[in-house]
């Protein structure tokens, strides 16, 4: 038996598509700056955007927007295959007819409010969804098609259009031709009124039936033109005070209506008024229509609750309601009721956005809608006539075969040179022969239901752990439970963001069992909730709803694809279910989830949550407290003239007025900070900023990057200062919190403070740039030393080639979509995460092309043009890099860092990372016991700026480097560990100290882990080096080591980096020290940890060095510059993690006797 077919509102999958086409471009169409114009498309893209954020319970909801090949835009929205269209006969139900009508007159007030008409309303874009309720489309469309300007269509109805409209229309068509339209747009012309016009044409018609109350379809089945219908239209404008309302024109006699029909009826009249100016307000008639419902007569057929109380109604929506079981559900062969759980699924999710990301990881296509969609029947007319089903095809086989001509026949003849009457610029025009001019394209609204054949079959095979996510530890298996009592409590932490675990059950379960993220490296199961576990694995009974829960609750499949690559992760739809879900409800527990927020985020994050993820870990969102800033920051841009508001854009700022109006009298001094020079620099780098994206390209956009960039340098005067690139970290966060600027300016500022610290303050790029690259190129060294002695030794000049990845962070060099890929990582970690970024990208770019062989001119260029790199394996080197670096190597000087810090202490809320730091200086096996871990997180980098190193060392070092006459290239090169940070490090299994001190202060106390390296003759070590002696051997035995270690001295030995592509000869004093037994026992502790982070790794990492020197080589002494010699002999032997102890005071010695008690 065949099975029943399932359509997509059945099955509560209420999304379609619209294809617009916009106006084609010219070939040789010029912007007013003289250069080409953006394709039409591009300002229509920008403007749906907008709409996206558009959410009323009355209103369709638009999901996405795509630009297709043809200048065609396939639109994504909220669809229901229940229209009015649907009603042909009188409807006489006064109470359905007010309730509907007053929706209608809601949505319609909230567009009046949001500064949008809908211009083209009909029967086919009000629709009905599962619960019987208004939800009016196509609202949007005159709005992004620039009220019209740029669309070849004509976008009024003619049977339901005000007769205003048609007078517009011949205005516009008659005062600028289409070759001089400005892209910029105007205020709408267009009012509200008539779209009250259109409703109550819509509302007549269902009343009193479509054939009675409108003779224009009469007409227009008669083949009667256009333009003698319009001629009727306006020949009863004229005559409105003879004839003020349409029916009375019309000469219709409305006989034997009840009384309370004829109060709506009265009504609805006021709306067909031909004088705009007499036609009331929806907030007015909301009023009457409210009072109405208020009366006996009204209320009394709504208390049965069935919106659908006439036969005729019930039977043309005869479907289930949102929440209830499709019929057809229950004839299907499913008999683990994996449909039925589809279904279930698809229904608790109310955010239609992310059921429509869910439809797209499955394999949708919105290109390919049409393509598939060959019935006419699928598509809705906007036109009720005969024969308006062989239009609605052969306009769709239109859109459908707009491209199909071949290119070469779409150029024109010849070009003539003309002059704008305008601007009086010289330009060509095309120029067509007759018979071949290319024709407007038509255009109606047509919607089109997503196909979800695949989609439903996908999530009928996902597992109910990804559907969902519970906030409990992974390591519960649940082999059987058959309690139905216990199933509601364990996933009754819904999405409210309820953090415990609440039953009535006779089992008892305590109340302050608080559920945990899995794997978790904070929280531990206590014995409260293992004893709640256990019980709850103890328990016998069965479920009732069918479905198989002998499925383990493990996470072997979870951590299988967590090991995969980003770009496997972001299309794997079972894991992209899983981590939306869980994300949701964390996010929906915020502030109490926060710290689970920031450890889930540390593994990723979903595309689809990752502006509120952003803005929840720079601490902005939910909080909405930054609008207030944001609005009077502003308020003072249009204030002083810096920009001007577009009067056509939504209102999505509705407080804006308001708030304009009270601070008129500010007259604040910060706006003197932006001088001209700052503005005309901005007014130059925007255009240039990331223009391959449209909606950046976009005149929209560039007025929306251009306020958030003043927005953000106006709340907090004097504390930042523009400086290019600035713009570049701006657009990503315009392009991803589009279109809340409020939202996108607080981001923007989190994260300069946060993430940029001193980079864009005032007059601290200089110095937080030198002190930044003084920092990362000693990070280079510590664990790539030959090639940062390479780069210095030619004097590559990276402060120049690579000043905008760094201060940056890459927004400067990489398309938008992998910025945002290498942002979740960053923005979730530490400050100083993104110089091993940097590092990591130098390491994979030297395994590419070994900058070794190559030379200073070469480099630059390769540095110059950005070149491509694999962000995943860069992060998984980034993260390795960070985990074995102290902390104390990553401290930079920071301008400005008093403000910071105070900023810093005004948050009192207790950070995740501050838990993290004073977990980590409990044990000194921490550090050692985190690079174990497979996906460990660099927790000791989450630290305060200020508590990581004595940064009054950082400026003592230049000078003492002056003092013992260092040279230039040791100062770049040697790493600095601060005394406070050895502490935690020193007593790590694969730590090495190389002691410099005298055999005296040596023999009195020294540390366990400590070679003694005496030496005789302050010279440079790579002159000689003498002297080795091991702790165990620390006799006082005086020999002559004059010529024993010198340089012409080798010993034939592998290399210690591993390197084979190098001369396998080192000099003999490092083969004597690499013999060494502490040498070999600290190397191998450093493999160990190697081998152990790399266990259950399916492919070993490409180019993979085995380790020869210890995982932390510190060379400290009271003698200075003997150790800056020796630690900088080190790195140019290619020695990595070598640093010296260093401090500003002589502690060195207390320091080790402290130590070695």
């Amino acid at each position: 038996m065949e099975k029943p077919p399932l359509s997509s509102s059945s099955l509560g999958f209420p999304i379609g598509v619209i294809k617009i086409p916009v106006s084609l471009s010219g070939l040789t169409e010029m912007d007013v700056n003289g250069l080409p114009r953006l394709p039409v498309s591009v300002t229509c893209y920008a403007r749906f955007r907008r709409l996206l954020h558009i959410k009323h319970h009355n209103l369709c909801q638009y999901l996405d927007v795509v630009r297709e090949k043809g200048e065609v835009l396939s639109v994504v929205c909220e669809y229901y295959s229940t229209s009015f269209s649907n009603f042909s006969g009188p409807v006489t139900d006064v109470n359905w007819l007010s309730q509907r009508f007053s929706e209608c007159l809601s949505a319609l007030s909230f567009m009046s409010d949001n500064g949008l008409v809908h211009w083209c309303l009909t029967p086919d874009m009000i629709m009905l969804d599962s619960d019987g309720h208004v939800k009016i489309g196509g609202y949007g469309i005159y709005y992004a098609t620039d009220w019209g300007n740029i669309a070849d269509f004509t976008l009024p109805s003619l049977m339901y259009s005000a007769p205003e409209v048609f007078l517009f229309l011949y205005n516009q068509a008659n005062n600028l031709c289409q070759s001089e339209r400005s892209i910029k747009s105007d205020k709408c012309w267009g009012n509200i009124k008539a779209d009250v016009w259109s409703l109550g044409v819509i509302f007549f018609e269902i009343i009193f039936g479509r054939e009675f109350t409108n003779p224009l379809l009469k007409l227009r089945s008669e083949n009667m033109k256009e333009g003698e219908i319009i001629s009727l239209f306006l020949r009863g404008l004229c005559q409105a005070n003879e004839y003020p309302t349409l029916p009375e024109f019309l000469q219709l006699h409305l006989n034997g209506i009840s009384a309370d029909l004829d109060i709506l009826v009265q009504l609805i009249q006021y709306c067909l008024r031909f004088d705009a100016i007499k036609r009331p307000t929806p907030k007015c008639l909301m009023k009457e229509i409210n009072e109405l419902l208020k009366t006996d007569c009204y209320i009394s057929s709504d208390i049965s609750g069935d919106k659908y109380s006439t036969p005729w109604c019930r039977k043309i929506c005869n479907r289930p309601k949102r929440h209830e079981f499709h019929p057809q559900l229950f004839s299907l062969e499913d008999s683990k009721n994996n449909i039925l759980k589809a279904y279930n699924f698809i229904n608790s999710i109310e955010n239609l956005s992310e059921l429509y990301y869910y439809w797209m990881l499955t394999g949708g296509k919105t290109h390919a809608i049409l393509k598939g969609h060959t019935d006419s029947k699928s598509i809705i007319d906007n036109y009720h006539h005969n024969g308006s089903k062989q239009e609605s095809i052969k306009e769709k086989e239109a859109l459908i075969g707009a491209n199909s001509q071949s290119p070469i026949l779409k150029i024109p003849h010849y070009l003539a040179i003309v002059q704008s009457n305008t601007t009086r610029a010289i330009s060509s025009k095309e120029q067509w022969p007759l018979g071949e001019m290319p024709q407007p394209r038509t255009f109606r609204f047509q919607i089109t239901p997503l196909p979800n054949e695949c989609f439903i079959e996908r999530i009928s095979h996902t597992s109910l752990h990804n559907l969902y996510p519970l906030l409990i530890c992974q390591d519960l298996k649940i082999s059987s439970i058959r309690n139905s009592s216990v199933c509601s409590a364990l996933y009754s932490v819904n999405n409210n963001g309820t953090n415990y675990v609440n039953t009535s059950s006779n089992s008892s379960i305590p109340n302050e069992c608080s559920p945990v993220i899995p794997n978790s490296p904070l929280f531990e199961v206590t014995e409260k909730r293992s004893d709640f576990l256990d019980s709850l694995c103890k328990n016998d009974l069965t479920c009732i709803t069918g479905i198989d829960w002998s499925m383990p609750f493990t996470n072997s499949q979870y951590e299988s694809i967590s090991q995969q690559p980003l770009s496997v992760r972001e299309t794997d739809v079972d894991y992209q279910i899983y981590r939306t879900r869980l994300f949701t409800r964390i996010i929906n527990g915020l502030p109490a989830t926060k710290q689970y927020l920031r450890l889930e985020a540390r593994k990723d994050i979903p595309p689809f949550l990752r502006w509120k993820v952003w803005a929840a870990l720079l601490d902005v969102y939910p909080n909405r407290d930054f609008e207030s800033a944001y609005l009077k920051a502003l308020h003072k841009i249009n204030k002083f003239g810096l920009d001007v508001t577009p009067t056509n854009e939504l209102n999505n700022n509705e407080q804006y007025n308001n708030n304009n109006n009270n601070n008129n009298n500010n007259n604040d001094f910060s706006c003197d900070l932006l001088n001209e020079k700052v503005i005309n620099q901005i007014s130059v780098d925007l255009p240039r900023c990331h223009a391959y994206d449209p909606l950046l390209a976009s005149s929209i956009g560039q007025s929306v990057l251009r306020r958030v960039l003043l927005a953000t340098l106006l709340m907090k005067p004097g504390a930042l200062d523009y400086t290019q690139g600035m713009d570049s970290v701006a657009a990503v966060f315009v392009r991803i919190c589009y279109p809340d600027e409020a939202l996108a300016a607080a981001c923007l500022n989190a994260f300069l403070s946060t993430k940029l610290p001193g980079f864009f303050s005032s007059g601290g790029l200089t110095v937080g740039l030198k002190s930044y690259f003084n920092t990362l190129l000693r990070l280079l060294a510590f664990h790539v030393p030959r090639l940062a002695v390479r780069l210095v030794d030619i004097n590559v000049p990276l402060i120049g080639l690579t000043t905008g990845w760094i201060y940056t962070l890459f927004a400067h060099a990489m398309p938008l979509d992998r910025i945002e890929l290498l942002w979740d990582t960053i923005i979730p970690g530490p400050a100083s995460l993104s110089m091993f970024f940097y590092i990591a990208f130098f390491i994979q770019l030297d395994r590419q092309i070994n900058l070794e062989l190559l030379g200073l001119e070469k480099i630059c260029t390769i540095l110059s043009n950005f070149p491509d790199i694999n962000l995943d394996k860069c992060r998984t080197d980034a993260l390795k890099l960070a985990l074995a670096t102290p902390r104390s190597l990553t401290a930079w000087s920071i301008p400005n860092r008093q403000y910071l810090n105070q900023k810093c202490m005004e948050n009192k809320e207790l950070k995740v990372e501050h838990v993290n730091f004073k977990r980590n200086e409990s044990s000194a096996s921490d550090f050692y016991e985190r690079l174990t871990s497979q996906n460990a997180w660099p927790d000791h980098l989450e630290c305060d700026f200020t508590e990581s190193l004595e940064y009054s060392d950082i400026d003592v070092a230049s000078n003492v480097c002056e003092k013992l006459n260092i040279s230039s290239n040791a100062f770049k090169l040697v790493p600095l560990l601060s005394v406070k940070d050895a502490v935690v490090h020193i007593k790590r299994p694969d730590c090495l100290v190389l002691d410099v001190r005298n055999i005296k202060e040596y023999n009195k106390f020294h540390l366990p882990n400590s070679i003694h390296c005496e030496v005789f003759r302050s010279v440079m070590l790579d002159s000689s080096l003498i002297g080795i002696k091991e702790n165990n051997d620390i006799s006082s035995t005086t020999t002559d080591y004059n010529n024993t270690f010198a340089p012409e001295n080798w010993e034939v030995i592998d290399y210690p980096s591993g390197n084979r592509n190098r001369p396998q000869i080192i000099p003999e004093f490092l083969a004597f020290l690499i013999n060494q037994k502490l040498w070999h026992q600290t190397t191998q502790a450093r493999r160990l940890l190697s081998i152990k982070s790399s266990q259950g790794v399916t492919k070993e990492p490409v180019n993979t060095v085995t380790p020869s020197s210890p995982g932390l080589l510190i060379v400290c002494g009271n003698d200075e510059r003997l150790c800056w010699d020796l630690a900088f002999w080190l790195i140019k032997c290619d020695i990595d993690r070598v640093c010296i102890l260093f401090s500003s005071n002589d502690s060195i010695s207390n320091f080790i006797n402290s130590c070695s008690q």
